[in-house]
């Protein structure tokens, strides 16, 4: 951080609100008022950079009391969550699409754990065994013998 941001920062410690998305603001203000009655807190929210990107950053934050019970200060950590957030995004759609494409598919589809367990069982497949997903999925799976 710049040598001006810092000692913004020291100046009034809270202008770093400045800098929190405007629709995370709330969250993150509503953790600070829980630290001041002494609770360890958690937030995952987003920073405004000066250049106007947008990075996630998930922090936690220990208040630390004096001698008679009082919060003084409060210590915390911050990591830059941003690439785990943008995964987790890209992971989703793709899975959406995937799940999509599968209950589309006329071909009975399933996948399953290594050892047998049904993690997927699409309509096609439902159509074709008998057994609804709801029947096998998380279970291993079902002896498909023909009568």
């Amino acid at each position: 951080a710049s040598d001006v941001y810092k000692r913004q920062l020291y100046r009034d410690p809270l202008s770093f609100l400045n800098s929190i998305h405007e629709n995370d603001r709330n969250t993150v203000l509503d953790r600070i008022a829980r630290q001041a009655e002494g609770e360890i807190t958690e937030a995952e929210y987003r920073v405004v950079r000066p250049d106007g990107s947008i990075r996630w950053v998930w922090d936690r934050a220990f208040p630390i009391r004096d001698e008679a019970g009082e919060v003084y200060r409060v210590a915390g950590i911050a990591e830059d969550v941003t690439e785990r957030k943008q995964s987790a995004d890209e992971l989703r759609a793709t899975n959406q699409t995937l799940s999509a494409f599968l209950e589309a598919c006329p071909l009975a589809v399933m996948i399953l754990d290594p050892d047998g367990t049904v993690r997927m069982w699409n309509r096609a497949a439902q159509t074709l065994y008998g057994w609804s997903a709801e029947e096998v999925l998380g279970k291993p799976l079902p002896a498909i013998t023909e009568d």
